[in-house]
């Protein structure tokens, strides 16, 4: 008797935990199906939370989600093509990619995310960059004299550590100080 109270007790708290915490049964909200492989919410959710990181809390536009999601569809796919040609990436190649780009696993960093990364660099190596000629390059290659407005435009990437360097850099570029 005392047994089956036991057990019928234990039964009736994890409902009540279940019921508390929301319990899902294991099955998350699909957003997108590719081929045999499914998009969840929580994966959205995720991807948005390391593109926003360090942004202000301001809310996401509903274009922004969905271009997001669009680049989760796009991940997907071109990983499950990797997939059926065989492209792998070994521990030995993953450590070092992971040592070039100079940061550590994390979280938001993972070495599959890692992992997948090379993979869709492979690909895009194997499958766009080496079947484009010179010639058909610079022929889609617009210069400042061909450009609608005669301006050149030189885009870069200034990646800093922290937020107070961030602001920093940013009063010096705002100065017109070179950022050589």
């Amino acid at each position: 008797m005392r047994k089956r109270l036991a057990l019928s007790t234990i039964l009736l708290l994890a409902a009540g935990l279940a019921l508390l915490f929301g319990c899902k049964g294991g099955e998350e909200k699909v957003i997108a199906i590719v081929g045999e492989k499914t998009i969840t919410a929580v994966d959205l959710d995720r991807r948005i939370a390391q593109i926003t990181k360090g942004l202000p809390n301001e809310s996401i536009s509903p274009q922004a989600i969905r271009g997001i999601l669009d680049d989760l569809i796009d991940r997907l796919l071109i990983l499950t093509y990797a997939e059926s040609l065989g492209v792998t990436v070994g521990e030995n190649e993953l450590d070092e990619y992971l040592e070039n780009l100079n940061i550590p696993p994390s979280e938001e960093y993972s070495r599959e995310t890692a992992r997948e990364d090379l993979i869709i660099t492979k690909i895009v190596e194997q499958e766009v960059a080496g079947k484009i000629s010179d010639d058909e390059l610079e022929a889609v290659t617009i210069t400042p004299r061909e450009s609608p407005s005669g301006t050149l435009y030189t885009f870069r990437e200034i990646t800093v550590k922290t937020e107070e360097e961030a602001s920093q850099l940013l009063e010096e570029l705002q100065g017109g100080e070179s950022d050589e």
